[in-house]
């Protein structure tokens, strides 16, 4: 999943307040993703489940509070360019 780290900044420029936790307005983007496995739990067994959910982050400069965010909520993930059609599989 290619993110748009330059407009994910914009974006979260827009929505971060001040720190919950200092009060400090400065939030630093970490430039890469992160990769949450998803887990089945019933009452006696915890196992993956094979979904993964891609997050990417914030971390306030002042106390290094870190926040998560979707992507794809967010809305900067960068299309994915399929693979070339022939000639034929085009639209006329």
């Amino acid at each position: 999943m290619p993110i748009d780290f330059d407009k994910a900044r914009v974006r979260l420029d827009e929505l971060l307040k001040a720190c919950t936790v200092c009060g400090r307005r400065e939030w630093v983007l970490v430039p890469t993703c992160h990769a949450v496995p998803g887990l089945d739990i019933d009452r006696k067994v915890i196992q993956f489940s094979g979904r993964v959910l891609t997050l990417i982050s914030v971390q306030c400069a002042g106390c290094g509070q870190v926040l998560f965010f979707n992507p794809i909520a967010l809305g900067v993930v960068m299309p994915v360019p399929g693979p070339p059609q022939s000639e034929e599989a085009k639209p006329a």
